[in-house]
């Protein structure tokens, strides 16, 4: 990290706000001779710790960090090395900085740090056979943890590859150390063995101060009305920023945080650094600026986030009496950008200026004190403020040369990382050396190779052009952008014929072979043919032409089947209707869809008649149609683009939207379920679907293109789970389709009758409409282990369904809902953003469609067919479209689709956006759930909170209390519900979906509150009660009061959870404080697993 000085090379300073000049002219005026050096006069005394110490103690005292704050650094030396001379020269710079030479106890509750001289340092010699052998070594000991209670804090060996050829392996800890130090420490030892070998004393100037003076002056310093205004900067900077950076993870985010990391080298050539160089100067920016917009720029494309708030730290040598000092100085700070799409690189990179300078000039109160003053909510599965950093330092090689050996720095990392990702670049002589940290539990090494890449165009695209908006910036390569087409679906397959091209077919192949079934009524191909012939005649009388639409106002049966083939016969378009449905509603949807005729059954032709504002009706009666003929004269037409069909779909102001279908993408969503599932003769496909759900369709026709056999299920028997499973059973269906809330009941009851529903002919289980979780993919497979699962996706707009995921066995994903697949033939899948932009792997993007799929828009609604079909730029095919979906998706890295859920129904609870299907997911592990559904929901004063609706699997249900427990094993806090409502059933749509307006408020049922005052309980409680109030300095805490949220912070919490364990016992921890902040959660806690406190 560098000083604010090294991060001002090459950019003027005039006219800045908070100006260079400014800043350090400031910070000199305090900086002379400003800290005395008094402490550590007697030795044995313990002191306290800086600030920054402090951070690290408390953070290891919270959670078991391991390595974490390990600094390793390894020297290649060739040549004829003095190893004596070596050793005298760190043995001189461990003495000449006491800090080097520090143990660090708890002395009632509070850490103090101890001198503990060192007389004599062994510089241990290790023979290794090769350089794989000493590069394992390294790796191990870059990943032991010390022991700072004993010291020191720094392990130094000499690894032997052969006489002239050495390693030095040097691992100090952060608590002593930091980034300018390494220098200091290098360039120290390089002095002293150079003077040792060549026979000289050795000066190292005297230090002015001890850091433990530095400790002792900054906390007498920070008392100071300087820091207030600081602190209050801060508040404003970060008002309302987001708590977390939504970086689209490969893995869910644990309960509790996990340092496991993974690390990444790269370069940026000799070639781009200079053309960056000169663009900083040109733009009258630093360095490190002009990376950090770039990498702003970054992190919005990958998180879908407009406001970024990166950490960065600096060196923070101040006064400047610190300057030669080794110890843990560097501070970080946050730096808060809004990237905003529209702008360009150029105006953007001027704010990250201007917000920098600020940060600047505010860095003098350490991060601690930011995030105490600001009380962020904690949690222990992230990072306060930030979790994403960036550092740009200088090179290490300009400190450390040795006479007569040659020096190389060479690659050593732990495996460990603070933060979520930290891009960390060098600069070098002629490169930039780069390198990307990553939690190894959220990311993959293959993510930070990808982030590099899309960092490297981003770069290359700003410095063609800094002056374009900064959507258009290229991240994507061509080669990426290549397979992101094909990904998107590159098959092609001419479509010539129509359904009653196919449907003549199987008439000739089996007359007689039954083609549909309801009930007791039942027609073969040919009764079928010679039905939709008779009832095409009689609706040509009707005058119905080719291009009109007829409203089919039947119940689902066979009747119905005939009259979908009889309207294609005429070349006009069905629109299906639910007699059922609200009459106002239907009317609505009659008179906007420019009905031609109304064919209705005579239970509902006098109910129609009432609303047809004279559309002639024609009342379907098999028996009176007899006197049609049976045969039809005209061959079947086939126009691709014409109209076979219009749905109306819901829309956002109340007012149905029709959309309409042509027949090639009817068609080819037809072929798509065939091909896909195999499907021929011998298979029974049962029609459970509503007919004003587009699954009706392909239900309905799919059977008549191979000469299978439609099974139409109504009433009873397609929804209720005993009747329907009866029905299965004796009609011997091989093919079912449903939504996952209803194949939930319906394994529920097959699992209650295991011995009566075994389903043999059953050959696939298809889940659509929804997300399907992983939970309910394993407990089909749980029951039925040998039948294959397809989850399918796809909008009414698209002609049905457009992905295909087919499983074969139980899933072992740890993601909560299964992923849906690649494109159907013919059509094209893209997930972009909001400029239609494709989005890498990994990121989280809209769904757009395009291909022969895509219908024909909305039926007389050109605004909102505008707004949702837009131009395709991306097939390179004139004239073609895209749908945009709404829904929200991303890649795996083979090009399967996860579907993340509707754009509306995006969580974002207190700054952190929240993926609802993690949380489903663990509270469906939960033995009595059967069904949940979580959602954000307005309280009473206007606020988001997040709700859970839960069906139970038995009676009496667990509390909505037992069931929150269970969630916090399994989720970070912020993830855990505020409120769970229980409930019988779900409320349903009628194409089976969660009707998600009839569920019962958020008021109707019981918040989890901390807002009112409540007594201790029990004579421990109060004991407890009167520790925090002590602690707090409040005249009275309650059992539900957060002791976070009434101003404790980390170190007040080591003395809260020491005083605590005199009360409740030794096994009191921190990391259990910050579980459970409230007396009553921590009681609970405590009484429900006494063993582990």
């Amino acid at each position: 990290m560098d000083s604010v000085e090294e991060r001002s090379e090459g950019m003027n300073r005039k006219q800045e706000q908070y100006s260079l000049e400014q800043i350090l002219l400031s910070r000199r005026k305090t900086s002379a001779s400003m800290i005395e050096p008094q402490v550590w006069t007697n030795l044995e005394k313990p002191v306290s710790l800086s600030m920054a110490q402090q951070r690290i103690w408390l953070h290891e005292k919270l959670e078991k960090c391991g390595a974490l704050y390990n600094m390793p650094c390894a020297l290649r030396l060739r040549g004829s090395l003095d190893v004596e001379a070596l050793r005298q020269a760190i043995e001189l710079h461990l003495q000449h900085h006491s800090v080097l030479c520090s143990r660090f106890i708890e002395c009632d509750g509070k850490p103090q740090q101890v001198y503990n001289p060192i007389s004599r340092l062994e510089l241990p010699k290790l023979l290794m056979t090769n350089e794989a052998e000493a590069t394992y070594w390294m790796s191990c000991d870059a990943d032991m943890p010390f022991n700072l209670e004993e010291g020191p804090p720094l392990r130094c060996h000499l690894l032997c590859l052969s006489e002239q050829d050495h390693i030095l392996s040097l691992t100090v800890h952060h608590i002593v150390s930091d980034g300018w130090s390494q220098g200091i420490m290098l360039r120290e030892i390089s002095f002293a063995y150079n003077s040792i070998t060549k026979g000289q004393s050795v000066h190292l100037p005297p230090p002015l101060i001890q850091y433990a003076d530095y400790g002792s002056w900054q906390r007498s310093w920070l008392e100071g009305e300087r820091i207030q205004q600081q602190l209050i900067f801060w508040a404003d900077q970060l008002r309302g920023a987001p708590a977390l950076l939504a970086l689209p993870t490969e893995q869910p985010r644990a309960v509790q945080q996990s340092y496991e990391g993974g690390t990444l080298h790269f370069n940026i050539d000799a070639g781009r650094t200079v053309r960056i160089r000169h663009l900083s100067r040109e733009l009258n920016v630093t360095l490190y600026m002009l990376l950090l917009a770039a990498f702003n720029v970054l992190l919005s494309r990958y998180s879908s986030s407009y406001d970024i708030v990166i950490g960065s730290p600096v060196a923070n040598r101040f006064p400047k009496e610190t300057e030669g000092l080794v110890g843990f100085f560097a501070n970080t700070l946050v730096m808060r950008n809004q990237v905003i799409p529209e702008q360009t690189f150029a105006t953007f990179l001027q704010q990250v200026k201007k917000n920098a300078l600020a940060a600047y000039a505010h860095q003098d109160v350490p991060f601690d004190l930011v995030v105490e003053y600001l009380r962020p909510e904690r949690s222990l599965s992230y990072n306060p403020l930030f979790q994403v950093e960036f550092v740009l330092q200088k090179a290490i090689q300009r400190h450390f040369t040795l006479e007569k050996v040659e020096v190389d720095v060479m690659d050593r990392s732990s495996s460990y990382t603070k933060f979520d990702l930290t891009l960390s670049l060098e600069d070098g002589a002629d490169v930039l050396h780069g390198l990307i940290e990553f939690n190894s539990r959220l990311f993959s090494a293959e993510f930070a190779q990808r982030m590099v890449t899309h960092y490297l165009t981003i770069l290359d695209s700003i410095l063609d052009d800094p002056g374009q908006p900064i959507w258009a910036l290229e991240m994507l390569t061509s080669s990426e952008l290549d397979t992101l087409r094909q990904w998107a679906g590159d098959s092609e397959q001419s479509i010539d014929r129509g359904v009653l091209h196919f449907f003549a077919d199987q008439v000739s192949i089996r007359p007689n072979d039954i083609a549909v079934c309801h009930g007791d009524d039942h027609l073969s191909y040919a009764e079928l043919e010679q039905y939709a012939n008779r009832l095409a005649h009689a609706m040509l009388r009707a005058d119905v032409a080719q291009g009109e639409r007829v409203a089919l106002y039947l119940d689902r049966g066979v009747d119905y089947l005939a009259a979908l083939l009889a309207v294609f016969k005429l070349g006009a378009a069905f629109v299906p209707f639910n007699p059922e449905q609200n009459m106002i509603r239907n009317a609505q949807m009659i008179q906007s869809a420019e009905i031609k005729l109304i064919l209705a059954s005579p239970t509902y032709a006098e109910k129609v008649a009432i609303f047809s504002n004279d559309i002639f009706i024609l009342t379907l009666q098999r028996e009176a149609l007899k006197s049609m003929p049976s045969f039809w004269p005209y061959s079947p037409s086939w126009v691709p683009d014409a109209m076979a069909y219009m749905i109306f779909t819901s829309g956002s102001t109340g007012t149905p939207k029709g959309a309409m279908v042509t027949h090639q993408g009817m068609v080819n969503h037809l072929l798509a379920k065939i091909d896909d599932l195999g499907l021929d003769a011998s298979d029974v496909l049962a029609q459970i679907a509503v007919q004003t759900f587009d699954v009706s369709v392909w239900q309905f026709l799919a059977m008549l293109l191979v000469g299978g056999r439609t099974e139409v299920l109504t009433g009873e028997t397609a929804w209720q789970p005993e009747p329907l499973l009866h029905q299965l059973q004796n009609r011997k269906v091989t093919v079912l389709e449903t939504v996952p809330s209803h194949l939930e009941i319906i394994l529920d009851e097959v699992q209650h009758n295991a011995t009566t529903y075994i389903l043999p002919n059953l050959r696939w289980i298809i889940s659509n409409g929804e997300p399907i979780s992983v939970v309910l993919a394993e407990r089909w497979f749980d029951i039925f282990p040998r039948k294959p699962l397809m989850n399918a996706y796809g909008p009414t707009e698209c002609s049905d369904d457009v992905t295909h995921y087919i499983l074969l066995s139980k899933p072992t994903s740890l993601r909560p809902y299964l992923p849906i697949g690649k494109p159907i033939t013919n059509a094209r899948v893209y997930v972009l953003d909001a400029y239609q932009q494709p989005v890498p792997v990994g990121a989280i993007g809209e769904i757009h469609i395009g291909g022969i799929c895509v219908g024909l828009g909305y039926f007389k609604d050109e605004e909102k067919t505008c707004y949702s079909f837009v131009e395709d730029r991306l097939s390179g095919i004139q004239g073609s479209r895209l749908y945009k979906s709404g829904d929200l998706a991303r890649y795996y890295s083979d090009g399967t689709l996860e579907l993340l859920g509707r754009s509306d129904f995006q969580l974002k609870i207190r700054g952190c956006r929240i993926e609802a299907g993690e949380i489903e997911t663990a509270l469906c592990r939960h033995s009595a759930v059967e069904q949940c559904l979580v959602m954000g929901s307005h309280d009473r004063t206007g606020l988001i909170q997040l709700v859970a609706y839960v069906v139970p699997s038995q009676r009496p249900a667990p509390s909505a209390a037992v069931l929150q427990a269970f969630c916090r094993e399994l989720l970070p806090d912020y993830m855990i519900p505020s409120g769970i409502c229980l409930l019988d059933e779900f409320p349903l749509l009628p194409n089976g979906k969660i009707d998600r307006v009839k569920l019962p408020p958020i008021h109707t049922f019981e918040l989890s509150s901390d807002q009112q005052y409540q007594a201790p309980r029990n004579l421990i409680e109060t004991h407890l009660v009167e520790i925090w109030a002590e602690l707090l300095g409040l005249q009275r805490v309650g059992i539900t009061d957060n002791f976070f949220q009434l101003g404790g912070h980390s170190l007040l919490a080591v003395e809260l959870v020491a005083q605590c364990r005199e009360v409740l016992g030794e096994q009191m921890s921190l990391q259990i404080l910050f579980k459970y902040p409230t007396i009553q959660k921590l009681m609970a806690f405590i009484y429900s697993t006494p063993q582990e406190v």
